[in-house]
């Protein structure tokens, strides 16, 4: 938590004894002074929402799977 109370959540990209760089959830670069931020936790908690079968079916689920295996294949759509 930052000194004026926002809360951010991301990936720490770098960090040393005094400083952390992160990209937030909307792709935001961050970087702070460590003794500057009013809190400072890590998890090792994933950011991604848990798979849900509700959310996505089987079969989206397999026709995600298919089109993702084959633009790897197609190198990816570059």
């Amino acid at each position: 938590m930052t000194a004026d109370g926002t809360k951010l959540q991301g990936v720490v990209l770098n960090e040393d004894s005094f400083t952390v760089q992160m990209l937030d959830t909307r792709e935001q670069l961050h970087s702070f002074e460590k003794s500057k931020l009013r809190s400072y936790e890590k998890t090792r908690e994933s950011l991604m929402p848990a798979y849900d079968a509700k959310t996505l079916p089987d079969k989206d689920l397999k026709d995600l799977i298919a089109f993702l295996l084959a633009a790897s294949l197609q190198g990816g759509g570059k």
